[in-house]
C-alpha cells in the first residue's frame, strides 16, 4: 500500500486534501504529475468513484502520462485496477483542457446548439478529416 513517504510536506497536503477541489502549480520538474496522480489514487482508496475524479493538464503528452501512471498506481494497489475493471467502473476523466471540452460539447451537443457530428461537419467546412487534426486542436 503506497503511504506517499516519497512525497514532500506540499505534495502531501495536496495528496491528502479529499474535499473539492486541488490547483497544482510548480515547476517543470517539481512533481505535479506525480502529486496528482497519488491524490487520484488516495481518493480511490477513500471510496470515491474512479469516474467521478477529473483530472485536467494542458497537453497531450502530460495527459497521457497522467493516466498511465494513474493505471500503474492502481495495479500495484490491491487489486483496485482489476476491481475497476471486474466491476465495469470507469476510469478517472485524465484530459486536456481541450479534449476536455470537445467531450462536454459531443455529451450535450443539443444544448451546445450544435449537430451530434459537429467535428465531421467542421473537418468538411475546413476541407480536411479528423485524422488529420491532432486532438489538441479540437
Amino acid at each position: 500500500m503506497s503511504n506517499f513517504a516519497e512525497l514532500n510536506g506540499a505534495q502531501r497536503e495536496a495528496v491528502e486534501a479529499t474535499e473539492g477541489p486541488v490547483l497544482v502549480l510548480a515547476g517543470a520538474g517539481a512533481g505535479k504529475t506525480k502529486t496528482i496522480t497519488y491524490r487520484i489514487l488516495n481518493l480511490i482508496k477513500k471510496g470515491v468513484a474512479p469516474e467521478n475524479i477529473l483530472a485536467v493538464t494542458f497537453t497531450n503528452k502530460a495527459a497521457k502520462e497522467m493516466g498511465e501512471r494513474v493505471l500503474k498506481l492502481l495495479e500495484n494497489e490491491r487489486g483496485y485496477a482489476s476491481d475497476m475493471a471486474t466491476s465495469g467502473a470507469r476510469r478517472p476523466f485524465v484530459a486536456t483542457f481541450h479534449t476536455l471540452g470537445a467531450h462536454i460539447i459531443r455529451e450535450n451537443y443539443m444544448e451546445a446548439g450544435v449537430k451530434k457530428h459537429f467535428i465531421k461537419k467542421l473537418c468538411k467546412k475546413m476541407a480536411t478529416t479528423p485524422n488529420n487534426l491532432s486532438r489538441a486542436k479540437f
